[in-house]
């Protein structure tokens, strides 16, 4: 996703908590500014100190639908949007598409 343009907050574990309504994400102060690079080993890259959470990617669960019905999942008392994996190549591109321009119910 940060090839795509995305900002790094966290890697591996991010930190949640509720904050006027929304749902902000930051990183473990040691881990921050660190991303994993399998085969090459922990990366420094410029990061966020925080964002807000705008969309959850269960990677654990695939998506069966094809065109999948729209979820949420409450998080700290916050609801987000949520979406299941795919093993599809383009889900970062679409990813960044939703997140830039929305989904359509």
């Amino acid at each position: 996703m940060m090839a795509l343009g995305a900002d790094l907050v966290a890697d591996d574990q991010t930190l949640l908590r509720p904050r006027a309504g929304k749902l902000i994400a930051t990183a473990p102060q040691a881990t921050a500014g660190l991303i994993e690079a399998r085969f090459l080993g922990l990366l420094n890259a410029p990061y966020l100190a925080e964002a807000e959470v705008a969309l959850v990617i269960d990677l654990s669960r695939q998506e069966p639908e094809r065109l999948p019905p729209c979820r949420e999942i409450t998080l700290a008392g916050i609801s987000c949007a949520l979406a299941y994996s795919c093993a599809a190549p383009h889900l970062p591109a679409s990813l960044m598409c939703w997140l830039a321009h929305g989904r359509h119910a």
